[in-house]
């Protein structure tokens, strides 16, 4: 395993996210599935992949701003992960807010149909 994905490995056995190790070429461990809440970001750094000439690392998933993004240092990595976070919560905050107001909609829809009979 290179050395930006054996940091992001520590990085990421740091802040408790499980991973798996894969091989993408050759054989050897030059890549991981990155294990989040209702999603995975795969990881790999190899001689085809974009900054794996340089050790950097490529990162795909459907929740990156785009589908690949690569020439990533570990940091930069643990970065993306630290903004799905923050998405997650927030769109916890925003279903939350949507259910009260569609309960608050429907209270006073079932309140017009009263005074209707």
């Amino acid at each position: 395993m290179k050395n930006e994905l054996k940091r992001l490995a520590n990085m990421l056995e740091e802040k408790g996210i499980e991973y798996d190790l894969k091989s993408c070429v050759n054989g050897e461990k030059n890549g991981m599935n990155i294990k989040l809440e209702n999603t995975s970001i795969s990881a790999i750094s190899h001689e085809y992949s974009y900054g794996g000439k340089d050790g950097l690392i490529e990162v795909m998933s459907d929740v990156l701003p785009y589908d690949v993004e690569g020439h990533l240092y570990a940091e930069q990595v643990i970065q993306l992960i630290d903004v799905y976070d923050e998405l997650l919560a927030y769109k916890a905050v925003v279903d939350k807010k949507r259910e009260n107001l569609s309960n608050v909609y429907k209270k006073h829809i079932q309140e017009v149909l009263k005074k209707e009979d």
